[in-house]
């Protein structure tokens, strides 16, 4: 009898350290996706203070395009549509499709701009939709 009780407080006693292995394997995933949700978050934040920084510039460069017809204006304005797309490809990996399309579609009316001094001086290119948009994917 007694090796029987030795047996079943054995194995209560081992099936007590597995739950608790268990249990603290649980608690330590929740955290680390937390963790990697959190940092996803900040994430988001930087790169779409890069996106409107950067298209900020580019609206600058197109607007003093409509005033002054510059040869050294045209290639800053390709650098920085250059940069400007290298964010986008950025964006596709980690922004939601709401954002990725609002600052593609953005990226696509500033080129088209680019080719044509009519349009640079038609109508401002406003960035706070693509703004508004950052900010509900941010939950803020």
């Amino acid at each position: 009898m007694a090796a029987v009780d030795s047996i079943l407080a054995g194995a209560f006693a081992l099936a007590g350290v597995t739950l608790q292995q268990a249990i603290s394997l649980s608690v330590a995933t929740l955290n680390r996706r937390r963790e990697d949700r959190k940092q996803s978050q900040i994430d988001r934040r930087e790169l779409y203070g890069r996106m409107i920084s950067q298209a900020r510039r580019v609206q600058r460069i197109l607007k003093e395009l409509s005033m002054k017809n510059d040869k050294s204006l045209q290639e800053q304005l390709s650098a920085e549509l250059d940069r400007l797309s290298e964010l986008n490809a950025e964006l596709r990996l980690i922004g939601s499709p709401v954002a990725v399309k609002a600052a593609l579609d953005l990226e696509d009316e500033m080129r088209r701009r680019t080719v044509s001094a009519e349009l640079r001086a038609a109508l401002p290119m406003p960035l706070g939709p693509l703004i508004e948009i950052f900010r509900k994917d941010l939950g803020s």
